[in-house]
C-alpha cells in the first residue's frame, strides 16, 4: 500500500479524488476540502492535494473485499486528530526522515565518522557511555532504601580507586619512569629531586602570578576551547531538537525554527572565528610577558639556591674549584 501524500503514513480507508484519481487516507482529504487543518475555507481548498486538480468528487475504494463480494471495512482513526498524538508524532517523523536536513546531518556524520581519530573518540565515549550505564542500573538494583544505596557505592568507590591504582601502576609510562630511576646513581637522583622540588616551587609561583604562563597562557587557551565547544554544541543542538519540536507544533514553527537556526549558526562561526583570530595575538604578548617574568624569577631562585647547594654539598664546592682552576690554567696560557 502506497504511502499518504497528506499524513506520509501508509493509506487507511483509501479514497481518490475525483478525476485525477490519486489516492489518500479518507480521513486526511476529507479534513483537507472541508479545511480543517489550517482553518481556510472549503472552496479555497476544493482541489487534490498533489496535483491541484479541481476535485468533483471523492470516491471510496476498498480491496478488502472477499469472493463472495463482502466487503469488511476497517475503522480508521482519523490521524489530524488532536487526541491522537501518536499519529501526528509518526507523521512528524516521517517528515524529518524524507527533509534535506536530515540527510545533510548525515552526511556530515559520516565524513566525520570516515577519520580514524573520530572513531577511536567514538569507541571511547561509548565504552565509557556503557559503564556509566551499568554503573547505574547496579546503582537501581542495589535496592530501595537509603541505607542499601550508601552501602552499594561505600563498596564501589574502593574498587573503583583500586582499579585506577592498579592502571596507574602497571601502565608503561610508570613502569619504564620507575626503571629509569632505579639506574639513576644517588647524585643523579639527588640532583634531579632538586630540580623537581626547583620546578614545584616554579609553577607555584607561576599560578600565583597574574602574568605567569598559566594565567596569561593556558587559562585563555582553555577559556576559548571551551567557548568554541559551547558554540558548536548550541549549534548542534539548535539544528537537531529544534526543527522536530517545531514540527510537531506546526508548519509555521519550523520555519520560523529553521531561520533562527541559520542565524543562530552564523552567529556561532563569527563567534568562533573572532577567537580563533584573538588567540594568536594574545598567546603572544602573554608569552612575551611570561619570559620576561621567567627570567627574573629565575634569576631570583637559583642565586640563592646555588649558594645553599654549595655549602650543603661537598661534591658541588670540588667541582666548582676544579672549574675555576680550570678557567685559570686557560687565562694563564
Amino acid at each position: 500500500m502506497a504511502s499518504c501524500p497528506i499524513c506520509f503514513n501508509s493509506v487507511k480507508s483509501p479514497s481518490c479524488c475525483i478525476p485525477c484519481g490519486h489516492l489518500f487516507c479518507t480521513a486526511c482529504i476529507h479534513r483537507w476540502i472541508n479545511g480543517n487543518h489550517v482553518g481556510l475555507s472549503a472552496p479555497a481548498l476544493a482541489s487534490c492535494p498533489q496535483c491541484r486538480t479541481s476535485v468533483d468528487t471523492i470516491q471510496r475504494v476498498r480491496f478488502d473485499a472477499d469472493d463472495n463480494g463482502d466487503v469488511h471495512d476497517v475503522i480508521v482513526l482519523d490521524p489530524w486528530n488532536e487526541s491522537d498524538f501518536t499519529n501526528i508524532f509518526i507523521s512528524a517523523t516521517n517528515i524529518w526522515k524524507k527533509s534535506a536536513l536530515k540527510k545533510s546531518l548525515s552526511t556530515l556524520y559520516d565524513n566525520v565518522m570516515s577519520h580514524e581519530y573520530s572513531r577511536v573518540i567514538c569507541s571511547k565515549c561509548r565504552t565509557y557511555g556503557d559503564l556509566g550505564v551499568r554503573a547505574y542500573r547496579d546503582f537501581q538494583n542495589a535496592g530501595a532504601g537509603l541505607e542499601n544505596k550508601v552501602n552499594w557505592f561505600r563498596n564501589r568507590v574502593p574498587q573503583g580507586f583500586q582499579k585506577l591504582k592498579n592502571y596507574m601502576y602497571t601502565h608503561p609510562a610508570v613502569e619504564s619512569a620507575k626503571e629509569r630511576w632505579q639506574n639513576l646513581n644517588e647524585e643523579h637522583k639527588f640532583m634531579v629531586t632538586i630540580a623537581i622540588v626547583v620546578c614545584l616551587l616554579l609553577i607555584l609561583a607561576d599560578v600565583q602570578n597574574e602574568e605567569g604562563l598559566f594565567q596569561s597562557v593556558i587559562v585563555p587557551i582553555f577559556y576559548t576551547f571551551l567557548y568554541t565547544l559551547y558554540q558548536i554544541l548550541w549549534c548542534i543542538f539548535y539544528i537537531i531538537i529544534r526543527p522536530i519540536w517545531c514540527s510537531v507544533i506546526c508548519t509555521y514553527e519550523v520555519v520560523l525554527a529553521i531561520a533562527d537556526i541559520f542565524g543562530e549558526t552564523i552567529i556561532g562561526l563569527l563567534n568562533i572565528l573572532t577567537a580563533m583570530v584573538m588567540l594568536p595575538v594574545t598567546v603572544i604578548w602573554n608569552l612575551v610577558r611570561f619570559l620576561i617574568a621567567t627570567i627574573t624569577l629565575a634569576l631570583k631562585t637559583f642565586v640563592p639556591l646555588f649558594v645553599v647547594v654549595y655549602f650543603l654539598s661537598p661534591n658541588v664546592q670540588q667541582r666548582c674549584r676544579q672549574f675555576l682552576a680550570q678557567l685559570q690554567q686557560n687565562a694563564g696560557r
